[in-house]
C-alpha cells in the first residue's frame, strides 16, 4: 500500500509554464485556421457575385442583340451601359457593355464585348 502513496523522484508530471506554451501555441493555431476559414468565405463571395453579374451581362447583351435595350440603366443592384463602335466600311458594329455593381463599398465592373449587325 505503501507504494501507491508515495510519490518519488521518477514521477514526472507537466510544469503550469509547459501547459501554457501548449494553450498559446493550440490558440495561436486555431486563430490562423479561422482566419484562413472566413477569407475563403469571402472570397466564394466574391466569386459568387461576379457569376451574377456575368449572367446579368449575358441577359442584357442578348436583350440588346435582339434590340429591347436602351444604352444605359440601372436594375436591382445592377448598373450597366453600352457604347457601340460602327465600324467603317462594314454592315458591323462592336458592342461594349459593361456593367457595375457595389460590393463592400467598392464599385466591381464586367465588360462584354461583342459585334452586332446593322440593321438597314
Amino acid at each position: 500500500m505503501s507504494k501507491y502513496l508515495t510519490i518519488g523522484k521518477n514521477k514526472k508530471g507537466f510544469l503550469l509554464f509547459e501547459v501554457m506554451i501548449t494553450v498559446a501555441v493550440l490558440s495561436l493555431g486555431l486563430v490562423i485556421i479561422i482566419r484562413s476559414f472566413i477569407s475563403c468565405l469571402n472570397g466564394t463571395k466574391a466569386i459568387a457575385s461576379y457569376i451574377d453579374a456575368g449572367f446579368y451581362l449575358e441577359k442584357k447583351m442578348w436583350d440588346i442583340e435582339n434590340g429591347l435595350e436602351d444604352t444605359c440603366g440601372a436594375e436591382e443592384k445592377y448598373k450597366w451601359e453600352l457604347d457601340t463602335i460602327v465600324i467603317e466600311d462594314t454592315d458591323l458594329s462592336e458592342a461594349v457593355l459593361s456593367v457595375s455593381w457595389d460590393q463592400n463599398n467598392i464599385e466591381k465592373k464586367l465588360t462584354l464585348a461583342t459585334y452586332i449587325k446593322n440593321d438597314k
